[in-house]
């Protein structure tokens, strides 16, 4: 997924340039999309199943008691074997097929790989067809691999100012995937095994409610971008997620206020991934490379971040892991805020090496 997104956005760039802020926001509406879809893809093949290990012992009761089907774990095959499912009272006699339905969870990943890689032929065929001509790249291709490895070629030259911009954005993505995977990956987990307080089917509907409302958040960000600057858009929605952040750590064990509340989460932060990269198109020039290192920054966070969530669960009291959501959250705009300011200057001084050359063009 790292060279798509890579690729993605600095496309966006190039064909768009310094007006990229609705494109953008609109290509990462698909993920949203697709976030909301996938749950009720995977969820005919994931309930209803029944299974034992080869000692004819269950291993797993079935969801919960708020749940009517079951699912019980098996390694091996025992056909004709009743088994008792607890949580609804209730007998069932299993053949050996039903012993073998755990297969099943193969078939969303057949159906959804198939999808992409359908989308990606396409791609494919516009890429030996190539652009049409007249048409104007904002973003050239660099004439050598030592321009690719040069800092400063996205920044003007000044290697400096570079190399710290995109350490400070990597960081940046890292503590944003921090918020992603609380708010939307472990969320079920959190809510059905540690809380308790969700049943499974539950579960599955909240992931699908917070992705809708990811989705909606980025529609929405789609247009206001017509209309603000993505600096006040951005920190607009930083600073929404960090207030939203300590309400979840006081009301996370209220069922209902942790779902709206999340819901709305989600709402503020799906256009904060596109936004961020609009936000670096203001200050460097985004070549695919240059992208692709920040996303890399980024996935080194999501290995951090998962590791460190999935510990506070299994380790830490509950609210721990709210802790940990609300320290990221009030990083990360503390964060924005020193990257704006270290920015600015930069943006500054391009403009006055613009009106200097134009000046020397003039004179001569």
């Amino acid at each position: 997924m790292l060279p798509l997104f890579a690729v993605c956005d600095s496309a966006a760039v190039s064909l768009w340039g310094d007006a990229v802020d609705v494109p953008m926001h609109a290509l990462h509406i698909g993920m949203g999309v697709g976030s909301a879809i996938a749950p009720f893809i995977a969820l005919p093949f994931i309930v209803n199943q029944v299974y034992v290990n080869p000692d004819n012992n269950v291993t797993s009761l079935g969801n919960n008691a708020y749940d009517s089907n079951y699912t019980i774990f098996a390694n091996g095959s025992q056909p004709g074997l009743p088994v008792a499912n607890l949580s609804i009272s209730r007998n069932v006699d299993m053949g050996e097929t039903e012993l073998y339905k755990n297969y099943d969870i193969i078939k969303p990943f057949y159906i959804t790989g198939f999808a992409f890689g359908a989308v990606g032929l396409s791609f494919l065929i516009f890429q030996c067809i190539g652009h049409p001509k007249g048409m104007t790249l904002y973003v050239g291709n660099k004439a050598s691999v030592r321009d690719v490895l040069s800092p400063g070629s996205c920044a003007g030259g000044r290697s400096g100012f570079a190399l710290q911009y995109l350490l400070m954005m990597a960081l940046f993505l890292a503590l944003h995937t921090s918020q992603r995977i609380a708010s939307f990956e472990f969320i079920v987990m959190y809510a059905v095994d540690v809380l308790k307080t969700f049943s499974k089917s539950e579960g599955a509907l909240l992931m699908s409610t917070c992705s809708i409302l990811f989705s909606i958040g980025r529609v929405a960000a789609t247009v206001v971008a017509y209309f603000l600057p993505i600096q006040i858009l951005l920190f607009t929605e930083l600073a929404s997620m960090m207030i939203l952040s300590v309400c979840l750590l006081l009301t996370y064990n209220n069922k209902m206020a942790l779902w709206i509340i999340m819901c709305i989460f989600n709402f503020f932060g799906g256009p904060v991934w596109p936004g961020a990269i609009t936000w670096m198109s203001k200050s460097v020039t985004l070549y695919a490379f240059l992208v692709a290192l920040i996303h890399l920054g980024a996935e080194f966070g999501w290995m951090f971040f998962s590791w460190l969530y999935a510990y506070l669960m299994e380790y830490e009291p509950h609210a721990s892991y709210m802790w940990l959501l609300v320290i990221t959250s009030l990083a990360i705009c503390i964060l924005a805020t020193i990257i704006e300011i270290f920015a600015r200057r930069h943006r500054k001084d391009m403009v006055y090496q613009k009106v200097n050359e134009v000046e020397m063009e003039k004179i001569k």
